[in-house]
């Protein structure tokens, strides 16, 4: 309520206040009070939107568990809207979605945070490592072989070369463990079974990472034998 009529040049001078208010109350009893340092940091995106420090103390420092990132991420979005022009808000709320292993909205976000000016090129060459988590390695070579047009630096452009490469091979892997699962009824336990089996004459070397694996897991019941690479 105060802060509605807080107005002109104090704004700025009450927001700084109220952040170094935030910052000093933090780290005493913090869990105690999430709600009242959330509320804090988003008074002072509201009475100063460039103030940076604040959106990423509430939206990234602050939530220190699963069940707080939401209000983190709502805090960023918050200040997203107050400051659309800047790329830090949407790579911040990218990551507090990667924090809750939402792979797909943090490849979504850092894809935002990736097209403002001046953002760093890392975002785009990182972005595809997003999709793969989210069980997307089709959408990481298209977005990589898009990628490619817009660049000119070769050690780059190697780069991503070798991380089609490295999808490539995981996509072909998967669809021989699919292949595995149909004819023998179960999942190969590991790799080097497609080889003992004669579906393959060797695993694929991994051009990016340390080597491929299968990771067997069983989500709502339903059982999954994914393609990993311990580059991950």
């Amino acid at each position: 309520e105060y802060v509605r009529y807080i107005s002109g040049t104090f704004r700025p001078l009450f927001a700084h206040m109220l952040y170094m208010k935030g910052v000093l109350e933090f780290g005493k009893n913090t869990s105690k009070k999430m709600d009242y340092l959330y509320a804090v940091f988003q008074a002072c995106i509201q009475l100063n939107p460039e103030l940076l420090g604040a959106a990423f103390f509430g939206g990234v420092v602050l939530p220190q568990k699963p069940a707080d990132f939401p209000k983190g991420i709502a805090l960023l979005k918050e200040a997203m809207q107050l400051n659309p022009g800047e790329w830090r808000i949407p790579y911040w709320i990218g990551f507090d979605y990667s924090q809750l292993e939402d792979f797909k909205n943090a490849a979504d976000f850092y894809k935002q945070a990736s097209l403002f000016p001046g953002s760093p090129t890392y975002l785009k060459t990182n972005l595809a490592m997003l999709y793969y988590k989210a069980q997307s390695p089709e959408l990481a070579i298209l977005y990589f072989r898009g990628l490619k047009d817009t660049i000119t630096d070769e050690s780059t452009l190697e780069l991503i070369q070798s991380k089609i490469d490295w999808l490539n091979n995981i996509i072909f892997l998967q669809q021989k463990v699919s292949e595995f699962k149909k004819l023998f009824g179960n999942w190969p336990t590991s790799l080097n079974e497609l080889v003992d089996r004669g579906m393959l004459l060797e695993i694929p070397k991994d051009p990016f990472g340390d080597g491929y694996y299968l990771e067997h897991s069983d989500e709502a019941g339903s059982e999954k034998c994914l393609v990993r690479s311990k580059f991950n």
